[in-house]
């Protein structure tokens, strides 16, 4: 078990930490669990945003300290009520060391050197808070629930993290959501990439993660093409939360790809300053894959990658009025096709009169 990083017995008078609320109860709250500010900010760089074990899940929700957000938790339909199971929460702000006489000039000097060296600019507290809450699942029930943070003058949700958690049979608890496998942390996502490399594959799903110069300009451009189709579905940056906002450096970037259309697919990420007409810096990871109907992703040279040529219903690599024919004995059965996704105009991942209408305007237009 990772130890969570403690601060001096000198340092802890100072900043004023919250004690454990009365309403906890000790015993159903492991030693791992943040008991203070400094401890969920440690936990939060460590573990990310939840962490299981001893039979208990422990989320830490970091909050901008901002009258403009409302933050809630939906619980899912087929989840346990959280408050039900909840064994132990907490609010915790950062409190600022006293500051001294300002006349005593030796003295503010010592205070706002000690500040400076604990990473807290003198004149303006940390911009953040936490919510802790412990949750011990009974039986074999399922916790379900999202975060979800509102910004109240224009009314629009501006993020939304699902998470999940059950009991197993033998009392285990595991997490089930996607972050029970994704990094959510710098330190998970260092581990992350060395035991997966830039690019990789995991339950059907193509994972891209690096970390991107953003201070720099650069941003990250996904680009595929073949056959097969995949979309986007999950991105985020990870950095190591500090006190005080610090400018500058990488972001550790995270994408999650879902499939959409099986075939053979070309995946490229390239960091580059898209401002500039041809930048001298930009980088390229590159993967190649073959996506079966089933879902299964396998890794292929690039040469066995097929292009994909919409409308290309006889793989001649030419479109014309010989592919609405082949198209149109294939709906009538009296014929295959070699590469159904160049068939596939509606982009529905079926053939039907639809592809062969477009097909048809399509060459109507092309005349």
């Amino acid at each position: 078990m990772k130890h969570l990083c403690k601060l001096t017995a000198a340092v802890l008078a100072v900043l004023c930490l919250s004690p454990l609320p009365a309403a906890a109860e000790p015993a159903l709250v492991p030693d791992w669990v943040p008991m203070d500010f400094m401890e969920a900010l440690a936990f939060e760089n460590t573990y990310g945003r939840t962490h299981v074990d001893d039979g208990a899940v422990c989320c830490v929700r970091y909050m901008d300290n901002n009258e403009d957000y409302r933050y809630d938790i939906v619980p899912s339909e087929d989840s346990v009520d959280p408050d039900s199971i909840c064994v132990y929460s907490a609010h915790y702000e950062f409190e600022m060391p006293e500051a001294p006489d300002p006349s005593d000039s030796k003295a503010m000097a010592a205070y706002e050197q000690y500040c400076w060296e604990q990473g807290i600019d003198p004149l303006s507290p940390p911009y953040f808070s936490y919510d802790v809450a412990v949750y011990r699942p009974i039986n074999t029930q399922t916790l379900s629930f999202d975060w979800t943070a509102t910004y109240l003058p224009l009314d629009r949700e501006t993020e939304r993290t699902h998470l999940s958690f059950r009991r197993c049979e033998n009392g285990v608890v595991e997490e089930t959501d996607d972050f029970g496998w994704l990094p959510d942390c710098v330190e998970e996502f260092e581990d992350f990439r060395e035991q997966n490399g830039t690019i990789s594959v995991h339950d059907g799903r193509i994972v891209y993660c690096d970390d991107i110069c953003y201070d720099g300009g650069a941003s990250l451009v996904a680009q595929q093409s073949g056959t097969a189709r995949v979309v986007e579905s999950i991105r985020y940056t990870l950095e190591e939360r500090r006190l005080q906002l610090v400018s500058g450096g990488t972001g550790d970037t995270v994408c999650v790809y879902d499939v959409v259309t099986p075939g053979t697919i070309r995946m490229s990420f390239i960091e580059t300053r898209t401002w500039l007409e041809e930048d001298p810096y930009a980088q390229t990871e590159q993967e190649c894959y073959r996506i079966t109907g089933d879902g299964t992703i396998t890794v292929i040279p690039e040469e066995e990658v097929v292009e994909r040529c919409a409308g290309d219903c006889n793989s001649d690599g030419v479109c014309n009025m010989l592919d609405a024919v082949v198209l149109q004995k294939h709906l009538l059965g009296e014929g295959t096709l070699s590469c159904w996704q160049n068939a596939d105009l509606y982009e529905d991942n079926r053939i039907n009169v639809l592809d062969l209408t477009l097909l048809k305007q399509m060459l109507t237009r092309a005349e």
